[in-house]
């Protein structure tokens, strides 16, 4: 979500005002990223664990990884923002 933040910022805004959250007085900008954050609480809270390494993704398959993730095309093509393999393997790299 944070890779799109930019690409959505408006969208982010209207889901954080849906979500309840008290964004009326700050930016779009900033109410997106109270949304992203709380959508990460959520996560933290649910036990839901996003970590790589937790499910036995090392170093070395890392490439391999971005190759397979970039290959499914429909979900990026459809992805707000574009994404070249270097923005797969950051993200990637982030959850590790």
């Amino acid at each position: 979500m944070k890779f799109n933040l930019e690409a959505c910022v408006d969208k982010f805004a209207i889901i954080a005002k849906t979500m309840g959250l008290n964004v009326d007085n700050i930016s779009p900008r900033e109410a997106a990223e109270v949304m992203i954050e709380e959508l990460y609480a959520l996560i933290r809270d649910l036990n839901i664990k996003c970590d790589l390494k937790a499910v036995g993704i090392t170093d070395e398959v890392l490439d391999e990884l971005v190759d397979a993730g970039y290959s499914v095309r429909r979900l990026l093509d459809n992805n707000p923002r574009e994404m070249t393999k270097q923005d797969i393997k950051e993200i990637y790299k982030k959850i590790m």
